[in-house]
């Protein structure tokens, strides 16, 4: 969730990812407006050719997450969420 006083609900930044990976494997490229908390993150994975399929920052109501295309997903966690997590090793239950 979204702890960035700079970001709100509407606050978007576009960034340059690669397409879902088509049939023939190659890999395009498309722009995509994401949250602007999450780009500096989304960025780092697309050098690193860690492809994603969706992102949101969860704007201080739900927890934050980065979709990839392989299926798996990256919760984004700040401030006492995070806490809990790295104490607990479980998501917080009230998001």
């Amino acid at each position: 969730m979204c702890l960035n006083p700079l970001c709100s609900e509407g606050t978007k930044l576009f960034v340059t990812i690669s397409e879902d990976i088509a049939c023939d494997g190659i890999s395009r490229k498309k722009h995509k407006m994401i949250d602007s908390c999450l780009a500096p993150i989304v960025r780092a994975l697309e050098h690193y050719k860690v492809f994603m399929r969706s992102s949101c920052c969860g704007h201080g109501k739900y927890l934050g997450h980065i979709a990839l295309q392989d299926g798996r997903v990256l919760v984004v966690l700040e401030g006492e969420a995070a806490n809990t997590f790295l104490i607990s090793g479980r998501l917080p239950e009230n998001q």
